[in-house]
């Protein structure tokens, strides 16, 4: 039985995706979103793996290389290239290239132990590399927006998926930085989405699709993107018993798996031509060792990695699980379900379960979007006491979190002081309490003052006169503006799609 068997006649996903965009509040959430990030740009590196990767794709640019021309030395850490996936450095090359051919220059590698003109003074990462960051988070929100309205829920549901995974979840403050771990998350929801569009639909180019963003997934972070494979084979093949499958099954399976060789020959090759051999990929003493009395609760309550702090609406989930569960979507639930739950066993087995200098569980960052769209869904499967308090509540937690992420600079000092084990575990770890003992001033005195609010346009201030200031006024305003836009054109659909059902069906028709 192929997957086009049994479905039926209505094709939900090809009337939605025919709405103009100015029909769609979505459209709006998104300019809206995008306009707040700007407001807090960073605008600089927050990470050596980060600094590397943007590396490597400078190195590509200037030196035809995926070594460097200048190896990057930091404190006693020597680096020849990155060892992360050559995926994030794919999406900076446009950017990088441009500003590179325009003749904009990159601070030059010194054998100073820490260079932080690396770090801070680089306008080619400033300009063709950060912004990509933005790009991302955006462009994940709006797929949780849309995989919302093709699971049935309406457009308030998506908007509250959109909004919990765009303000009130860690995606605002790792929108900020530079880790690869953001465009994962992209390429999980892309292929969960596409997956499910053929589900629905039957059309290979939705297969094909899928089988992109498995090959990125895997160059993006070999083994998390490796988890994205059984999701797609368990979303494409409609009946799990091998003895029903016909050859339009067993092309789709080849079709998955054949994108999944592609990747995993890519990365061989990646790593011949970066380390001389593809056996070698640069990491050592990585495993899966963290005692599970240790790193299962410290990822889960820890405050300041535990994944319950950083998303509060996270409580909500199990019970828009539970919704799905109930529908015609319910393998998709268990397999959204089922990639959260293995990223957060592999988080917290992982040696370094804390994820290194960083805001909360950088390893489980890839699946919020699948946790907003469950969250989002249990909210409004709440009783109608509890339907308005509660996830308004949750969602309030979320951004409480989210503030000293965006308004202090990781590199001041909370990220080294409450890495490890033991840190992890104290109260000051959470950011709202303990972070904000690293904010010295608002205006910083330089470009590279890690004390100073960590906006670029107040790291700009005292240079500008202060003008600078105007300019993430003017970015909250228009975010403002778009997000009342996308309120009100929800609202607007709502009232019609109120009126079509009254009307008699004679009228309809």
């Amino acid at each position: 039985m192929s997957i086009a068997a049994g479905r039926a006649t209505s094709d939900p996903v090809g009337t939605k995706v025919t709405d103009p965009l100015r029909t769609r509040p979505e459209s709006f959430a998104v300019l809206a979103l995008t306009s707040f990030y700007l407001a807090i740009f960073g605008g600089h590196s927050y990470s050596i793996d980060g600094l590397l990767i943007y590396r490597q794709a400078l190195s590509i640019v200037q030196n035809f290389s995926l070594r460097f021309g200048v190896p990057v030395h930091w404190g006693d850490y020597f680096a020849p290239t990155s060892i992360s996936g050559i995926g994030l450095p794919l999406f900076y090359l446009p950017g990088v290239a441009l500003l590179v051919k325009a003749g904009v220059h990159a601070p030059v590698p010194t054998s100073t132990p820490y260079d932080f003109d690396l770090l801070y003074r680089d306008p080619v990462y400033t300009i063709g590399a950060a912004p990509v960051q933005i790009l991302v988070t955006v462009a994940t929100a709006y797929l949780v927006a849309r995989f919302v309205r093709d699971l049935g829920f309406s457009g308030k549901v998506a908007l509250l998926a959109f909004a919990s995974y765009g303000i009130a979840s860690p995606a605002i403050v790792y929108a900020k930085e530079d880790f690869p771990q953001p465009l994962l998350a992209l390429l999980l929801i892309a292929g969960l989405l596409a997956a499910n569009r053929y589900r629905i639909s039957g059309r290979f180019a939705w297969l094909l699709a899928a089988g992109g963003t498995l090959v990125v997934a895997v160059l993006v972070r070999q083994v998390e993107g490796s988890f994205l494979l059984p999701a797609l084979l368990l979303m494409v093949v409609p009946d799990l018993r091998p003895r029903r499958w016909d050859r339009g099954t067993i092309r789709d399976i080849a079709v998955i798996v054949g994108a999944y060789a592609v990747a995993v020959g890519l990365t061989l090759g990646v790593d011949w031509l970066r380390f001389g051999s593809p056996l070698v990929t640069g990491y050592t003493n990585v495993s899966w060792s963290t005692p599970p009395w240790v790193g299962l609760p410290g990822v889960l309550l820890g405050p300041s990695r535990g994944i319950l702090w950083q998303f509060p609406l996270l409580a909500l989930a199990p019970l828009g699980l539970w919704r799905l569960r109930m529908t015609q979507h319910a393998r998709v639930g268990a397999v959204m379900a089922g990639l959260i739950l293995v990223l957060y066993l592999h988080t917290s087995l992982l040696s370094y379960w804390w994820g290194g200098d960083d805001w909360g569980a950088r390893l489980f960052v890839p699946v919020w979007p699948l946790v907003a769209i469950l969250a989002a869904i249990g909210a409004a499967s709440l009783r109608p006491s509890l339907r308005v308090w509660l996830p308004a509540t949750l969602f309030a937690a979320g951004v409480v979190w989210a503030v000293p992420g965006t308004v202090t600079d990781l590199l001041g000092g909370y990220g080294s002081a409450y890495a490890g084990t033991a840190h992890s575990f104290l109260l000051t770890g959470y950011p709202p309490v303990g972070a904000w003992q690293f904010l010295h001033h608002i205006r910083a005195t330089n470009l590279a003052d890690s004390s100073a609010v960590d906006i670029l346009w107040f790291r700009l201030a005292r240079q500008t006169d202060n003008t600078s200031l105007l300019v993430p006024v003017l970015l909250g305003l228009t975010a403002a503006a778009f997000a009342w836009k996308a309120i009100g054109v929800e609202r607007a659909r709502e009232d019609r799609t109120s009126l079509d059902e009254a009307r008699p069906m004679s009228a309809r028709a």
